[in-house]
């Protein structure tokens, strides 16, 4: 009928990320970034996600970093809608850093562009992958660092950090989810040296 909206479910997962960023300069304008993650469901009974990422990342300014890189992972099914069945991608990505202080607060503004090749099978029972659907991306991420105590986070303090990144879709083979998430971070953080950080979130 004219007007009608389909009934949408919802269903509540808690997951579990262990995830290991780095970030490796290799002189005062170049680094090697990289991260990797292991992402469970239930919060960690079932497989919901294997992810490495890496990329070159050039200093612009003090307040400005570009970086280009790409990826691979794996998604799982799992929860109580799960995907049809275990499938990889590809992606690759570019991006841009701008960083400034607010007082005490660092804040970090990420936009990055993503080109993304999903893996399709003709028969979800056949574990194989038969074509490779390219769906682009668009992410925007603003993040928040405030240490405890003083202005900066020295070794052997701690700090709150926030963030929330919001993704769009775009594409010829995007149709319904133009949206696709939003991901907001609160967490704390412990610096146990100048090249080593553990943060733990929700």
């Amino acid at each position: 009928p004219r007007g009608a909206m389909a009934q949408r479910e919802t269903f509540t997962n808690s997951n579990a990320w262990f995830t290991l960023n780095g970030d490796v300069a290799l002189n005062d304008r170049w680094a090697i970034i990289f991260d990797g993650s292991v992402r469970r469901s239930g919060p960690v009974d079932e497989a919901q996600a294997l992810f490495a990422r890496g990329g070159v990342a050039y200093a612009l300014s003090e307040h400005v970093r570009v970086a280009v890189g790409a990826n691979w992972s794996r998604s799982y099914p799992y929860g109580e809608i799960p995907i049809a069945y275990s499938y990889p991608e590809r992606r690759t990505w570019q991006q841009v850093v701008l960083s400034h202080s607010a007082g005490s607060i660092d804040f970090s503004h990420r936009y990055r562009l993503e080109q993304r090749w999903l893996g399709r099978r003709s028969d979800a029972a056949v574990d194989r992958i038969d074509r490779w659907m390219r769906v682009s991306r668009v992410r925007y991420q603003v993040r928040g660092t405030v240490p405890l105590r003083g202005d900066e986070v020295e070794p052997g303090e701690g700090y709150f950090t926030f963030a929330n990144e919001l993704f769009i879709n775009f594409g010829g083979n995007v149709q319904y989810n133009i949206f696709d998430q939003d991901r907001a971070v609160a967490a704390v953080g412990y610096r146990l040296s100048r090249s080593w950080r553990a943060e733990l979130g929700f």
